[in-house]
């Protein structure tokens, strides 16, 4: 019969206590690497995630790090948050957090900087399931009424959807960072302030329902090829109107026109003497006839009109050379207020220098004018047999 083997001896104290010390080293050690997971999933760590994704260009990256409540819900409304619209031309510093109203609430501070400026950014987080998310990730760019009927920003273009609205105007969330609008202005679009579309976009609430939010807004004039094109166009209209009494609709289908044409004559004058005269035919009795075109420039710069203050939208023509136009008409003469009137055909030979046409560029890079109906009823824009600019001037009865 074998012998039972003897029991193994029993580790001496101090290799126990070795043993103990490397189980709570490995403790320790775990804990620290729980405390930096922690803390690089805090709210600073996030913000800093989140713009570096920005300036690598990692659009998917970035759109990680917001609150799902604040993402884009179609690709129409997310068309600038894409890698094509991201730049590289700034950075970011000084990471500070706070703690907000709430414990599950954080904001963080940041120094943006780029386009030779710096701003501050004020991120707001919460706390979710997945972590800490960023509830304001995005800038907001309104949309102008100007005389473009798109916005563009780095070389990406969208056209106004809803363009017969004056308030509320879309919006478009973007990116912070550096962003360079309109860079693919045609030639013959001159803007009066260049510099002032290289902007360094800070994250906004989202905007409410009044459009609040950056806008690029646009001043240009019309040069070149575009401004031929207007100046033809204007031709047009004033054309048509003198051959049918109605401006071309395929130029004047805008919402701040109604197809009014840039000249009328008055249905009735009276004079002094009690007699007076008035359009045997007011619906279509004038013939018009252009003796001379008037000359127009386009430009954009502000106050030229009182519809341009109001932010109308379109560069306005503006007159550089006065024309004349001629009327025949046929009227009635009345001796007195009571005697039976005889027709007769009169001429008028009139300054013709009207004011109201407007111009707007779309997304095609095309002019289109139409005639801003308020503008014709006043000055020099309507003619009527008592219209000062006109060579007879009825002081006295026929």
């Amino acid at each position: 019969m074998q012998p039972s083997p003897a029991p193994s001896p029993r580790p001496p104290r101090r290799r126990r206590t070795l043993l103990a010390a490397a189980v709570g080293a490995m403790a320790v050690v775990a804990a620290a690497v729980t405390a930096v997971v922690l803390l690089d999933d805090g709210p600073e760590r996030t913000v800093e995630r989140y713009l570096t994704a920005l300036l690598d260009g990692d659009a998917e990256a970035a759109l990680a790090e917001a609150a799902p409540q604040e993402l884009p819900e179609t690709e129409e409304e997310a068309v600038f948050l894409v890698e094509d619209a991201m730049r590289a031309d700034w950075s970011f510093d000084a990471i500070a957090s706070a703690e907000g109203p709430e414990p599950w609430d954080r904001s963080v501070t940041v120094e943006l900087t780029g386009f030779g400026r710096t701003e501050q950014a004020r991120f707001e987080l919460e706390d979710t399931d997945e972590g800490w998310k960023i509830r304001n990730p995005f800038a907001w760019v309104v949309f102008e009424r100007s005389s473009l009927m798109y916005m563009d920003m780095e070389g990406i273009r969208v056209a106004d959807p809803e363009p017969e609205y004056l308030w509320p105007r879309p919006v478009y969330p973007v990116f912070p960072g550096t962003h360079r609008f309109f860079t693919s202005l045609p030639d013959d679009l001159v803007p009066s302030d260049p510099e002032s579309f290289e902007q360094l976009l800070t994250p906004e609430s989202r905007p409410t329902e009044e459009g609040e939010g950056w806008s690029p807004a646009i001043e240009v004039s019309v040069r070149g090829e575009l401004l031929e094109q207007a100046r033809a166009q204007i031709t047009e209209l004033i054309d048509d109107c003198a051959a049918t009494g109605e401006p071309d609709p395929r130029l004047t289908d805008r919402a701040d026109s109604d197809g009014f044409c840039p000249f009328t004559m008055q249905t009735a004058y009276e004079f002094d003497d009690g007699s007076y005269l008035y359009l045997d035919d007011p619906q279509g009795g004038v013939e018009w006839t252009v003796t001379e075109y008037p000359e127009f420039a386009l430009a954009d710069p502000p106050g030229l009109s009182p519809e341009h203050e109001q932010g109308f939208r379109g560069v306005e023509a503006v007159v550089e050379r006065e024309g004349s136009i001629s009327a025949t008409v046929d009227v009635l003469a009345y001796e007195t207020a009571t005697s039976r009137g005889t027709v007769q055909q009169l001429n008028f030979e009139c300054v013709f220098a009207p004011g109201g046409f407007r111009g707007v560029v779309g997304e095609d890079d095309a002019i289109a004018m139409y005639f801003f109906s308020s503008d014709a009823e006043s000055g020099r824009t309507v003619l009527s047999l008592s219209n000062e600019d006109c060579t007879d001037d009825f002081d006295e009865p026929l």
